[in-house]
């Protein structure tokens, strides 16, 4: 609002002042450094929407949408999800993601997800090719409502890898 009024001030002033003019000059930047702080406010406002506890609950139709998402996930991953979207804990999220990763995950590799897995790799441990990978992602993007660029996914190679990433977002 403020630099909508200061943007329509310039605009009157344009003509009447000459091209080189210091209030001109003065005038434009304040108007920057002005649209600067708004756009500034506006991604803090976002980001600490993001990391400072602002979770809710998911509502009745969300938790019937991602019980049909997660189910064939194990037991309990449902439940780590709504967790995780309530209170933004760590260790439901960790729950969640291998939750996710075992229901993609051939039986006999799913032992290696029991106990400290964080060291465990997608693809030379768990045997998960890039189709795999993606519906992994997808889940995750889908359940979190989150997007994973492609870039980023480059960098996730374990399962620790995807927790961190994922704990940033």
């Amino acid at each position: 609002m403020r630099a909508a009024a200061i943007w329509l001030v310039m605009a009157a002033l344009k003509p009447t002042l000459p091209q080189g003019s210091a209030l001109r000059f003065v005038g434009l930047a304040y108007f920057g450094v002005i649209a600067w702080c708004l756009i500034v406010t506006k991604l803090q406002q976002k980001y600490q929407y993001k990391t400072m506890g602002n979770f809710t609950a998911l509502s009745d139709s969300k938790l019937a949408q991602f019980g049909e998402t997660l189910k064939r996930c194990p037991e309990g991953t449902l439940e780590a999800l709504n967790l995780y979207r309530e209170t933004g804990a760590v260790d439901a999220l960790n729950t969640f993601l291998i939750g996710c990763i075992h229901r993609h995950t051939e039986p006999e590799y799913q032992s290696l997800l029991d106990g400290q897995n964080s060291a465990v790799s997608f693809i030379d441990d768990l045997g998960i090719d890039s189709m795999t990978m993606m519906e992994i992602v997808m889940m995750a993007e889908e359940c979190l409502e989150i997007q994973i660029d492609n870039q980023d996914l480059t960098k996730i190679g374990t399962v620790g890898d995807l927790s961190e990433f994922l704990k940033s977002r």
